[in-house]
């Protein structure tokens, strides 16, 4: 990938790094200048001060294009020890009585980092001894790292050595920080959430921490972005993996694997040997045999040989299309079939493309509670929060004041890449960034909170609707339920007599801009389904706003299921039309018949007879001369005809809006 470098530092050691990285890349290097002052190790700052440094540095992120952030490497001359030392790195951090006590530069650095997701921020590496000087007791990084099987952040991608040596192995240029692969931000997170008030009450324990990783790897970029956001959004943090060099080291013997991996079956990195007989390190993998299969990335098990840290994988799921046109490819697939059955302890699922939305993908992979509705998360996530925080020391319904700030300056950057969004990575992008806003307020702050809410909504759907890997009919029921289950979340703060009407308002508002996305991605049969579900609502809004209008819920509640499509109209006319079949059945054979002493009729004789008035608003021939003189009998007629009247009239009308729309 093509990166990009901005260098924020101060004169002169911003220009001696500048004609260096320019000497090994060929290319402009950007710079941003602070005051020298601001690098020192121990400075007495008013935490204003750093506000000041924080927005001139998000205002010149800001200014490049998006496409241009998520390739950015920004190298930033701070000396940093370690993420896990609490008393350094939280954003929340703050004297209130003495302003005047030393605050950390880390606390802009977190900052940054949370602001600023799809960027790759590398500090200098501060000597081991120092390291060692300064660490903070209870701190468990590195362990932690080893557990949870990703890179150590501070050591493989975003720290310098003290040599300040940019080595090959360093450059990572297929790196894709925009959803945490190495945790640098899910550690940041859990300092927060740890953080407790004066009577020992977390304050922010509603912050959702990923621990477990997962990896999309295909060489379109486009399939690996889509892939790793939905693993992040349900509870992973991510890699998203386009090249050979970076997936040889994440999963060869050097890597540290993943929990759950979305690969394709057949890939092709551009980057990859072009011919693995001539590398002598990939000799182990080839077998000799005379029939044996040739050394190709889409035989699966010479790719575990390759990658040896993919038969750890908990739970694999390979997406293919599934094409065995030729011999050759039949053959491989028989064979990948017997090889993926030897691996008892991975959970192994082969899924055919394309599909019908990120919650399809996730069904499709057996993630999925059917009865409950619900989408299994990743272990430890959980989303949305059953519990809150101290309300008295986070300010009520409110989020921390600093995390209030990060999540809107994502929430503003969200909402202009969604704006100029020409491709799904874009998309994708402005979904992540709302993400991120909405898990740091943790559902606190309603307002800001729904806002982010239907950001994400709205730029998912852009993404869904743009990928050609996705099918033209997308799947928006889940949609609609779990924007349910997040706005009954957030509602939690309204007062209970306002509530239920905040919470359909809520609703409302985001499926109609929804209904307006998909009308301008030319998206009609899913606007057609946002408009029903914003029917539904706005009729039980209506009845909410005065007691009487309780009496209309039975009409407004058939408008709103028969509305929903052509489908759902014609079999309640159905319905309809069998039950008045019915009534004419049983009011002929248990009143007239036995009256005049006449043979009874069939139900189908019935329902002939139904079916004609119910379609002219006359009454079959046959049938006239019993009923005519009856006056119960024109009443029933009478409520027939009229019900057909509305039906019919709400059909041809129905028929005609979507004729008219296509």
């Amino acid at each position: 990938m093509n990166q990009n470098w901005l260098i924020i530092s101060y004169e002169p050691l911003a220009s001696s790094l500048q004609r260096y990285l320019h000497a090994c890349y060929h290319k402009p290097i950007d710079t941003l200048i602070l005051p020298r002052r601001f690098f020192d190790e121990d400075i007495y700052y008013d935490v204003r001060d750093y506000n000041n440094y924080y927005e001139a540095i998000s205002q010149k992120l800001c200014s490049y294009r998006s496409s241009t952030l998520r390739h950015l490497v920004v190298v930033m001359t701070k000396w940093v020890d370690g993420i896990g030392n609490s008393s350094l790195w939280n954003p929340l951090h703050r004297h209130a009585k003495k302003r005047e006590r030393i605050h950390p530069q880390e606390i802009l650095l977190s900052w940054l980092i949370l602001s600023f997701p799809e960027v790759r921020w590398v500090f200098f590496k501060s000597s081991p001894d120092n390291a060692n000087k300064n660490k903070d007791p209870g701190n468990h990084a590195t362990s932690e790292s080893t557990n949870q099987g990703v890179f150590n952040p501070l050591e493989d991608v975003h720290c310098l050595p003290v040599s300040l040596q940019f080595d090959v192995h360093r450059r990572y240029p297929g790196f894709v920080p925009l959803f945490d692969p190495t945790g640098i931000r899910y550690r940041l997170r859990k300092i927060v959430r740890d953080r407790e008030d004066r009577e020992g009450k977390k304050i922010a324990a509603e912050i959702p921490i990923r621990v477990q990783t997962a990896a999309a790897i295909d060489e379109e970029p486009v399939y690996a972005y889509m892939n790793a956001y939905i693993a992040y959004r349900f509870g992973y943090r991510s890699w998203a993996l386009v090249d050979w060099q970076m997936t040889e080291n994440v999963f060869g013997n050097d890597g540290h694997g993943a929990n759950l991996v979305l690969e394709d079956l057949y890939l092709n990195f551009a980057d990859r040997p072009l011919d693995f007989n001539e590398e002598n390190k990939y000799s182990k993998c080839i077998k000799k045999e005379e029939n044996a299969p040739s050394p190709h990335l889409s035989h699966l098990e010479f790719r575990d040989c390759l990658l040896p840290k993919l038969k750890n994988v908990k739970e694999r799921f390979l997406i293919t299309v599934g094409h065995q046109k030729w011999q050759e490819d039949r053959h491989r697939w028989r064979l990948n079939k017997f090889y993926l059955r030897s691996l008892v302890s991975t959970r192994t699922k082969t899924l055919f493309k394309p599909f019908s939305g990120i919650y399809d993908l996730w069904k499709k992979s057996g993630k999925w509670q059917k009865f409950r509705r619900l989408p299994r998360l990743a272990e430890h996530y959980e989303w949305p929060p059953r519990h809150f925080g101290s309300m008295e020391a986070s300010g009520g319904h409110s989020a921390p004041g600093q995390l209030l700030v990060l999540a809107h300056r994502l929430l503003d950057r969200a909402q202009n890449i969604l704006r100029k969004a020409e491709t799904v990575p874009e998309a994708i992008h402005a979904a992540l960034l709302a993400l991120e806003g909405k898990e740091l307020l943790g559902n606190k702050t309603p307002t800001s909170a729904l806002r982010a809410l239907a950001i994400q909504h709205d730029a998912e759907i852009t993404a869904e609707s743009m990928f050609y890997g996705i099918e033209y009919n997308i799947n928006v029921k889940e949609r609609f339920r779990e924007i349910e289950r997040e706005v009954k979340s957030i509602s939690r703060w309204f007062h209970r007599s306002s509530r239920k009407r905040s919470e359909l308002n809520a609703r409302l508002t985001i499926i109609e801009n929804l209904a307006k996305r998909f009308r301008d991605l030319n998206q009609f049969e899913e606007e057609q389904q946002c408009l029903a579900e914003a029917r539904k609502l706005r009729f039980e809004f209506w009845m909410r706003q005065e007691p009487y209008r309780w009496g209309l819920w039975p009409i407004l509640k058939y408008l709103a299921h028969a509305l929903y499509s052509i489908p759902r109209f014609l079999v309640m006319l159905l319905l309809i039309n069998l039950l008045f079949a019915f009534l004419y059945w049983f009011y002929y054979n248990y009143f007239v018949a036995s009256t005049l002493k006449l043979n009874p009729v069939d139900f189908w004789q019935a329902l002939s007879a139904s079916t004609v008035f119910f379609f002219t608003l006359q009454s079959a021939q046959e049938w006239q001369q019993f009923f005519e003189f009856d006056i119960f009998w024109n009443f029933v007629l009478a409520f027939q005809g009229a019900i057909s009247l509305f039906n019919l009239t709400l059909l041809l009308t129905h028929l005609y809006m979507q004729i008219l729309r296509r």
